[in-house]
């Protein structure tokens, strides 16, 4: 194949690549459209929960088509909308008219993405990415956010359970390569993390952050582990590490409460 036909093809794939991402954006107000009105059907609807597991469902959905097509930035925001439906788990009584504002804020950041890449040509979000991170901070009466980086359900729940009477608000992830996204654009004040996780272990994990130049290079990270002291690139190290055993919860609150002292 000549150099002619090779560029002929990458100019006819460049082409598709950019139809594809036109027909999603023509498409992203009726979908921000179908979740703005099931966040409004919330506290009216019979069915609550049918109507926050389908709220769910589509937010996930269009978190995940976002970073298909070359907009991470409404993939940020879904995953902050994500956290915030996270924390009432579907009961409709923690869902006030405070929460319901702050959902509908964040599908107005989705719709100024879409009126902006459409109508300005706009490639440059951060002005969005600005007001995400102000919306993230008022949307919740926590001022300490910690990311707990783990699967397993009986540590989540145990993360929940130790941490219920500190000012944390938690964001949990169960993979280490989702956690290096989100931790490369969002800050936080401190990271618990498996060091055996999905996509990126913990080691790993730790390293890139400790040698990015991200917002998150000094974070607080304590390592959960019932294996024995792992190596860590010079530099690259967690703050604790804790042994999962009888005594982690002890460890746990000791330590996040050292974290918040010093904060």
């Amino acid at each position: 194949m000549n150099n002619t036909s090779e560029n002929k093809n990458m100019v006819d794939v460049n082409q598709f690549l950019q139809q594809l991402k036109e027909t999603y954006l023509a498409e992203l107000p009726e979908r921000t459209s179908e979740i703005e009105s099931l966040i409004l059907a919330l506290n009216s609807s019979r069915s609550p929960n049918e109507v926050f597991e389908e709220l769910y469902r589509k937010v996930h959905s269009l978190k995940g088509s976002g970073g298909t097509y070359g907009f991470g930035i409404i993939t940020s925001i879904c995953h902050h909308l994500e956290d915030l439906l996270n924390e009432s788990n579907g009961v409709s009584t923690k869902i006030d008219d405070m929460l319901i504002d702050a959902y509908l804020k964040h599908v107005d950041l989705v719709n100024r993405v879409s009126n902006e890449a459409t109508q300005n040509m706009i490639s440059d979000f951060s002005a969005i990415e600005d007001d995400l991170r102000v919306l993230r901070n008022t949307s919740t009466s926590k001022h300490i956010f910690g990311m707990v980086v783990e699967s397993s359900h009986l540590i989540i729940d145990l993360c929940i359970k130790s941490l219920a009477d500190f000012p944390v608000k938690l964001v949990f992830v169960d993979d280490g390569l989702t956690a290096l996204q989100r931790l490369l654009k969002e800050k936080y004040d401190f990271v618990i993390m498996a060091k055996s996780l999905r996509g990126l272990n913990g080691v790993a994990l730790t390293s890139a952050l400790r040698t990015s130049e991200s917002i998150n290079k000094d974070v607080k990270i304590i390592t959960l582990t019932s294996a024995g002291e792992s190596k860590y690139l010079h530099g690259a190290k967690p703050d604790y590490v804790l042994n999962k055993d009888k005594a982690l919860i002890h460890n746990l609150v000791n330590v996040v409460d050292e974290i918040i002292q010093k904060h």
